[in-house]
């Protein structure tokens, strides 16, 4: 299992779920203090190009979503 204290700026609080493509973290945005999740494709999958495309992609599409029911992407990256 992959552990983490901080991705980045955020600092890691605990692991929400997983699926076949990537996990997801509950974390503290320290800039902010805001919760948010962190979404991070499985370590065993980063060398596959296509699934790094597709996992990025999805990450473009959601930044362009706006709706009450949605909840809005903040960041993301390699």
């Amino acid at each position: 299992m992959e552990t983490f204290d901080k991705i980045d700026r955020y600092i890691i609080i605990s692991k929400l779920g997983q699926g076949g493509m990537s996990t997801v973290y509950r974390a503290i945005d320290p800039d902010n203090q805001s919760e948010v999740a962190i979404k991070l494709l499985r370590e065993t999958l980063h060398d596959d190009d296509s699934l790094r495309a597709r996992f990025t992609q999805e990450a473009s599409l959601l930044a362009k979503l706006r709706h009450p029911a949605i909840i809005p992407l903040l960041d993301y990256g390699e």
